[in-house]
C-alpha cells in the first residue's frame, strides 16, 4: 500500500501518461475526499448489513514491519438467504500496554462503533493469548472460542521440543538456510535436481508462527534427499548431514504430523462454518497419538507431550464447551457425539431440545412429545456418514460400531484421511 500523495509524483504522473495520454490526475485533496467517502459509504453499509443479526467474532493483534500494534476485529454471520458472510469491521492502532483490560476496551469500542449490541455476539473467536482470552470473558463477558488451528500449532510444537527431534529438525532448518542463502550452492543443487531427475524444488524453512511449517520442512527434504545430500558430500558440509536413523526419525515424525496439517487446512476455510468439528477433530488427534507397536522413545514421547498439551484445550466447564458440542450435535456428521461420555451426550441433547422448544413457543406454541420431540430423536438417528462434505472425508469411517459406553470400538477407525 502506497500513500496517496504518490498520485502527484513525477514517476507516477509519467506512469499514468504512459497509460491514457488525456487522463488528468485528480489533486490529493479530491482523492482523500473521495476516499472518506467510499469509507463513510462502506460503514453505513455494514452497520446496516449487521444489524439484528447473531454475528459471531473474530479478532488478534499483530504489529507492522513499523512495530506499530493494531487490534482487528472481524464479523461473521447468516443472512437471510442463508450464506455465510464475513466483514472487517476495524482495524484499530493499540498504543497503549496490551492487557486484558486494554484489548477489551479496543474491541468494545469498534463494536460501539458499528453499534453492535452485546446481546448479539454469541462468541468471539481468539488465539490462546491470556491477555485476549481474558478481554473476552472476564471485560466483555462472551464466550470465548480459541482457535483451533492455533491451537493445534502450540500442541505440535510442544511435541517438536523433544530433544531427539528436535536435533535433526533444527539441522534441517540450518539446512534449508544455508542453501537459501548461498547463490552458488542453490545452482549447484539444482544441477544435482536435473542429474537424478528429481524435480526441481526450493528447500522450505521452518517457522514457529507459521502453521505445518515443520511438517512442510520435512516433506520437502525427503523429496530432495539425494541431491541436497549428493552437494552436502562433494561441498563437505557434514554439519548439515543427517544419520540414516534421524532420517528414519523423521520419516515417522512426517506420518504424526500429516493428520493435524489435515486438520489445520480444513479448520482454516471461510466457505463454511467449522464450530462443530472443532471437538470432533479433537477426539480424532487425540486417538491417532495413541502409541503404537515400534514407536522409538523419542516419537513416543512427542506423542505424549501434544496429547498432554491437547487434552488440557477447551474445558467441559467453559461456556465454549456446550457451544461447540451443541454445533457438533445439530451437524449430522458428528451428530452421534462420540466424543463425549454419556452423560454429556444426554446433556447436549437435552440443551438442544430445550432452545428447540423455545423457538417453537416463539413461532405460535408446541405439544409435548410432538414435533419437536420428534425433531430432536429424528437428529439423534441419523447416520453419521452422512454428509461428510469437503471438511474431512470420512473422519467417523466406521465409528458406527461402538462398545457398551457409547465409545468407537478402535481408534483406528477414526484415522484422518
Amino acid at each position: 500500500m502506497r500513500p496517496i500523495n504518490i498520485s502527484q509524483g513525477s514517476g507516477f504522473k509519467d506512469f499514468v501518461y504512459e497509460l491514457e495520454p488525456r487522463y488528468t490526475i485528480p489533486s490529493r485533496a479530491t482523492i482523500t475526499d473521495r476516499v472518506v467517502k467510499l469509507y463513510d459509504t462502506t460503514k453505513d453499509n455494514i452497520i446496516q448489513t449487521i444489524s439484528g443479526q447473531k454475528i459471531a467474532l473474530t479478532t488478534d493483534g499483530w504489529t507492522s514491519l513499523a512495530t506499530e500494534a493494531y487490534v482487528t476485529v472481524t464479523a461473521h454471520f447468516i443472512n437471510e438467504e442463508w450464506e455465510l458472510k464475513d466483514v472487517l469491521l476495524k482495524t484499530i492502532e493499540a498504543p497503549k500496554s496490551h492487557t486484558a483490560e486494554n484489548v477489551a476496551k479496543y474491541i468494545g469500542n469498534i463494536l460501539d462503533e458499528y453499534k453492535v449490541d452485546r446481546e448479539s455476539v454469541l462468541s468471539i473467536t481468539t488465539d490462546n493469548a491470556a491477555n485476549y482470552v481474558n478481554a473476552v470473558e472476564r471485560h466483555l463477558q462472551a464466550v470465548n472460542v480459541p482457535c483451533m488451528a492455533h491451537t493445534i500449532n502450540l500442541a505440535v510444537r510442544k511435541g517438536l521440543a523433544v530433544r531427539a527431534i528436535e536435533s535433526p529438525v533444527n539441522r534441517l532448518k540450518a539446512t534449508a538456510l544455508h542453501f537459501n542463502k548461498s547463490t552458488t550452492d542453490s545452482y549447484q543443487l539444482e544441477s544435482k535436481q536435473k542429474l537424478l531427475g528429481v524435480k526441481p524444488a526450493k528447500l522450505i524453512n521452518d517457522c514457529a508462527t507459521r502453521w505445518n511449517s515443520t511438517y512442510d520442512m520435512v516433506c520437502r527434504a525427503a523429496e530432495q534427499q539425494a541431491p541436497v545430500a549428493a552437494v552436502i558430500m562433494e561441498k563437505k558440509l557434514g554439519h548439515l548431514e543427517l544419520s540414516t536413523s534421524e532420517w528414519t526419525l523423521l520419516e515417522q515424525v512426517r506420518a504424526v504430523l500429516k493428520p493435524f496439517k489435515t486438520a489445520t487446512e480444513a479448520l482454516s476455510t471461510d466457505r463454511f462454518p467449522t464450530a462443530s468439528a472443532v471437538l470432533p477433530l479433537k477426539y480424532v488427534l487425540l486417538s491417532h497419538l495413541k502409541p503404537s507397536i515400534g514407536d522409538s522413545a523419542a516419537l513416543n514421547d512427542m506423542k505424549t507431550k501434544i496429547s498432554t498439551d491437547l487434552e488440557k484445550r477447551y474445558n467441559p466447564n467453559k461456556d465454549a464447551f456446550m457451544l461447540l458440542n451443541t454445533s457438533s450435535y445439530l451437524d449430522p456428521r458428528f451428530h452421534r457425539l462420540i466424543h463425549l461420555d454419556r452423560d454429556q451426550q444426554q446433556e447436549v441433547r437435552e440443551r438442544v431440545k430445550s432452545e428447540l422448544m423455545v423457538i417453537a413457543e416463539d413461532c405460535g406454541g408446541y405439544e409435548e412429545d410432538g414435533e419437536v420431540a420428534a425433531m430432536a430423536k429424528g437428529t439423534q438417528e441419523k447416520t453419521a456418514l452422512g454428509a461428510m462434505g469437503d471438511l474431512f472425508g470420512n473422519v467417523y469411517q466406521g465409528a458406527e460400531s461402538t462398545d457398551a459406553s457409547g465409545r468407537p470400538s478402535s481408534c483406528e477407525e477414526l484415522a484422518v484421511k
